[in-house]
């Protein structure tokens, strides 16, 4: 777990600007940058359905975390929350 909440920490980092942009952010989260990514793409190209199933999960935390995390894709999701729940 220590390693996701680790991942989820950089990521958090890197969708709040702390590390800059383009290589900038590679550079100052070094051999994260990968799995790091790797995350943000998921989030930017999976169906709104699939991340609304991992909010529900408790992958993205919640309030500014989340609303951090899912970037520009977090009102399409929560919307979807809002009106299920």
């Amino acid at each position: 777990i220590q390693i996701i909440d680790l991942l989820y920490s950089k990521l958090y980092d890197v969708m709040s600007g702390k590390y800059g942009v383009g290589s900038e952010t590679k550079e100052k989260i070094g051999s994260s940058y990968a799995e790091v990514q790797n995350f943000i793409n998921h989030i930017y190209t999976s169906s709104a359905e699939r991340l609304v199933s991992e909010v529900m999960s408790g992958m993205y935390g919640t309030g500014r975390t989340r609303k951090l995390v899912l970037g520009p894709r977090y009102n399409e999701v929560q919307s979807i929350i809002n009106k299920r729940y």
